[in-house]
């Protein structure tokens, strides 16, 4: 048994030969390392035993493996509602009937329904299991962000640390948790350069990246730097903050923008960068996003990258031909 890749599939598989012919079977990871661990797992025929415990303790042990990825806390707040449902079902019981039965029963938006059973099929991955699973549709990404000017509006509404996040987050376009784990010893305001890779951090696809800053905000981390209490650059009466949602909402509704989230602000980035004519490898390195995402806003914000081709296709349709008249006319349908 090995892993190997499909063309056009995401997920790792696991191959083997059986009766001359090349079998597949999907781990459901997209990831290499938890794909590993299924095919471990399948190695030892753990996939066929009947005496396993319930989803909810598949789930905390999903949970413990993964306590050093980039945003540990959304997979907890994930787990919450799974655990509650699924509770003492067995893993083999569970199929794409039932994740629609979970749907149901939770009724939220699917995009935070497919996001909590990518948590469950994850769990059941790492665990041995492989049965096909059903989540929601992907839901088209939002195109709604901030102008200059209301970026400008909201900063006036924050309070400091707040306002010194979405700095930050929209000079460099690094998500909130990498934003909010930076620590001053990885902010070299000499060189002017913020190292956003957290030591001894899980390689996962959600990229980091070390990205230069400009002038202006090296000068306002110098100011906050001096008067800091903590290792951690975003801080709060002395303590480092997990999560600033609750604040950061209250400050765009004060603003008027109740719509923006913290990730409306990494969207925001890359749609100025898009505008502002920069290529998708420059936007992709600095903000350490896929260069696939970075194409389906760059796409829209910025159609001038194809003006070239456009022209050029011009050229070879009217350039020296003459207009030719035709002689068919449309003709009025008889009644």
């Amino acid at each position: 048994m090995r892993l190997v890749r499909q063309p056009n599939r995401r997920n790792w598989y696991i191959a083997w030969t059986e009766n001359r012919r090349t079998k597949l079977k999907s781990t459901g990871c997209t990831d290499k390392s938890d794909a590993r661990a299924v095919l471990d797992a399948y190695r030892k025929g753990e996939h066929k035993r009947s005496d396993r415990v319930g989803c909810s303790a598949l789930i905390d042990r999903y949970l413990d493996a993964r306590k050093d990825v980039m945003d540990y806390e959304r997979l907890i707040n994930a787990a919450k509602p799974l655990k509650v449902f699924f509770a003492e079902i067995r893993a083999e019981n569970i199929g794409p009937e039932t994740c629609r039965d979970y749907a149901n029963w939770r009724g939220k938006a699917p995009g935070t329904m497919r996001r909590e059973l990518a948590v469950l099929r994850s769990a059941l991955s790492l665990a041995g299991y492989v049965q096909k699973l059903w989540l929601p549709d992907r839901v088209l990404p939002k195109t709604k962000y901030l102008s200059r000017e209301e970026a400008f509006e909201a900063c006036t509404h924050m309070s400091w640390h707040i306002r010194l996040f979405t700095q930050i987050a929209l000079a460099t376009g690094q998500r909130k948790t990498s934003i909010l784990q930076l620590t001053w010893d990885r902010a070299d305001l000499d060189r002017m350069v913020l190292d956003f890779e957290r030591p001894g951090r899980r390689r996962t696809k959600k990229r980091t990246a070390s990205v230069p800053i400009g002038k202006q905000l090296a000068s306002v981390l110098r100011d906050a730097k001096q008067t800091a209490e903590t290792d951690f650059v975003i801080e709060y009466n002395g303590k480092p903050i997990k999560n600033i949602r609750k604040g950061f909402d209250r400050a765009m509704e004060r603003a008027g923008f109740p719509w923006c989230t913290p990730h409306t602000l990494k969207h925001t980035a890359i749609s100025w960068m898009a505008e502002g004519g920069y290529t998708v490898d420059q936007i992709s390195d600095l903000t350490g996003t896929d260069a696939d995402t970075v194409k389906r806003i760059y796409r829209k914000f910025n159609p001038d990258y194809l003006r070239g081709l456009a022209d050029h296709m011009d050229g070879e349709l009217f350039d020296g031909i003459k207009p030719v008249q035709s002689s068919f006319r449309p003709t009025k349908r008889p009644d």
